[in-house]
């Protein structure tokens, strides 16, 4: 007979055990909390007054936007040919669960990555990712891809992923492919299943970006990156000048003098005075009755953040004055 974790429909109605001093999910059969070592636990509730420490792995670059804890569960999501993949494997999983490639290519991929290749099992369906699941007792742990399954196998596969990171204290990682809207495929209640979500895409000329349009552990926000000399992951060398452009949490850098930035003001009154050198980057717009005569977005920090995480020089309307002084 099926369990209810076998049906969605029945989901809910067990509740989880947590930690009661720190919050972690308790694995089953384990006597103390993986996280804080406590040994009480309460069913569906807690009460987290202690900082759990060491918890959190941060992954190469683009993947540092995220501090990883054990038994979190990610979903990443991008049209064919993004890179989700090849950005899988920066987290060396050690068991690769597809339904889409056969071991040969995927041992490729990982190859030319220089990444350590993982045991990779063929699936097709639910019940196979469940028979496969029940043989790994570590991870992290990769099934590529979610909608390969079809509506209702993907969300019971979703299901048996965060089932598999919190009983075994591990991590996994979902790949998911979009619709003709560039939405996630399939049901629209699989990405809220995972703590996180990341999209891979271009940004608005053409460089590639992974996105985390949602954390439970971080702010949302954005990292570039290149497929570079062999088809190896690096990072972009930005070597103009730029004003940070859109909104909190997807930002993008825009090159100077491209039409349509609304922050390039400061970067241009340098460009007439000829004091405008590449590597740098800004977020100011004209306003003569400022006293610097610039006016800055509220989020200037996150701006300058997003700048120098890529490399690049802050400059502000200060900056200026104390130039023209």
């Amino acid at each position: 007979m099926a369990s209810d974790k076998d049906n969605p429909s029945l989901r809910g109605t067990q509740l989880d055990k947590y930690c009661y001093h720190c919050g972690t999910p308790w694995p089953r059969e384990v006597i103390q909390c993986p996280a804080c070592k406590g040994k009480d636990y309460e069913i569906g509730q807690a009460k987290p007054r202690i900082e759990v420490f060491n918890d959190a792995k941060l992954y190469d670059p683009p993947w540092d936007l995220l501090p990883w804890p054990n038994q979190g569960a990610v979903s990443i999501t991008g049209p064919p040919g993004s890179g989700k993949s090849t950005l899988c494997t920066m987290i060396e999983p050690r068991h690769w669960l597809t339904s889409e490639q056969d071991p040969k290519p995927v041992g490729a991929m990982f190859r030319r990555m220089e990444r350590p290749v993982p045991l990779v099992r063929r699936v097709k369906t639910a019940a196979q990712v469940k028979e496969a699941l029940s043989l790994i007792p570590e991870g992290p742990v990769v099934v590529d891809s979610l909608s390969a399954f079809g509506l209702m196998d993907a969300l019971v596969v979703a299901h048996l992923m965060l089932d598999w990171a919190k009983e075994n204290d591990d991590r996994v990682l979902s790949v998911l492919q979009v619709n003709s809207r560039g939405d996630s495929a399939g049901y629209m209640a699989i990405p809220h299943l995972f703590d996180a979500c990341i999209n891979v895409g271009p940004d608005p000329f053409g460089v590639r970006a992974i996105h985390v349009e949602k954390s439970r552990w971080s702010a949302t926000g954005d990292r570039y990156w290149v497929f570079g000399e062999g088809g190896k992951i690096g990072l972009p060398s930005f070597d103009a000048a730029y004003s940070v452009e859109g909104n909190s949490g997807s930002y993008h850098l825009h090159p100077y003098p491209m039409k349509g930035a609304r922050w390039a003001n400061l970067l241009a009154k340098l460009d007439t005075m000829g004091q405008l050198q590449p590597k740098v980057a800004s977020a100011a717009h004209v306003a003569n009755y400022m006293a610097t005569g610039f006016f800055e977005p509220h989020d200037m920090i996150e701006r300058r953040r997003f700048a120098e995480d890529h490399g690049l020089t802050w400059i502000s309307p200060n900056d200026y004055m104390e130039g023209e002084e």
